[in-house]
């Protein structure tokens, strides 16, 4: 049985963006908080660092490397994730991304504070190209599963993988039925749809594990027969990689809030 927190505790919340901590578990934060809950994020600055500051949320600058792999980066980040761990004194920490998840993890585990590890998604742990840089990282990744109270997931494929692989014990494991998305905010409004528009939306990044490969050779097949269609991407790189990649096809441009995305294209 899972040990019930008393809502006079500090929790804290660890990312490698602010903008997804605002994004993705402001709902959850806000209903902390209404439970009586110290929260504290813990992530690096960036635009969206106001905004979590302005909901009246206790926010803590870390720096992450996300893309790096210079290994004195990866212990100053250990070292400054304990510094803030002490300071703060949490009694229950969750983390979020593959460096949180890791170096988050030992520092708590130092500190010897409970933690609890969020796998949102696979992203690129498989697929590093180094195969010594994919062989520390899954090691590291099975150290900071043991180190920590509980790992959980989103969707039971990514669990599976992770108990396969020999990376956390199924015991330590938890299926979250959903997380992240507040229905109310990302809804599709009261627009008209229009009825002589079919509109195929594509939200994601220009990776090939996100799909965009098989978007575009759908966009071809599709477009040489019908001609009342639109093609829609929201993407977080730049335009014209995917003007050329979808030739007529109609980007939408970088957005910093999709939520009412999909009523402007009249979906």
């Amino acid at each position: 049985m899972r040990e019930k927190i008393k809502s006079n505790k500090t929790i804290a919340l660890v990312s490698n963006t602010s903008w997804s901590l605002y994004n993705f578990r402001l709902g959850l934060i806000r209903h902390l908080k209404s439970r009586g809950f110290r929260i504290v994020v813990i992530a690096p600055k960036d635009a969206f660092t106001a905004k979590l500051i302005a909901e009246g949320i206790d926010y803590k600058e870390v720096e992450i490397f996300n893309y790096g792999t210079n290994p004195l980066n990866e212990i100053k980040l250990i070292f400054h994730l304990i510094q803030l761990y002490k300071e703060i004194k949490p009694d229950l920490i969750f983390h979020y991304t593959i460096k949180p998840n890791i170096y988050g993890s030992i520092a708590a585990r130092y500190c010897r504070i409970p933690s609890i590890i969020i796998t949102t998604g696979l992203g690129h742990l498989f697929e590093f190209k180094n195969w010594m840089v994919r062989t520390i990282t899954l090691f590291l990744y099975r150290i900071a599963c043991h180190l920590s109270k509980e790992s959980w997931f989103l969707n039971s494929n990514d669990l599976d993988v992770f108990v396969y692989k020999l990376i956390v014990k199924k015991s330590k494991t938890l299926i979250l039925k959903s997380e992240g998305i507040d229905l109310e905010w990302f809804s599709p409004g009261s627009s008209k749809k229009n009825s002589n528009k079919t509109v195929f939306l594509f939200a994601g990044r220009l990776l090939l594990d996100k799909g965009i490969l098989h978007y575009c050779d759908a966009a071809e097949i599709i477009k040489k027969d019908i001609l009342m269609l639109s093609f829609m991407s929201w993407v977080l790189w730049i335009r014209v990689i995917l003007t050329l990649l979808l030739m007529n096809t109609y980007f939408n441009g970088k957005r910093k809030n999709s939520s009412n995305i999909w009523e402007r294209q009249q979906m």
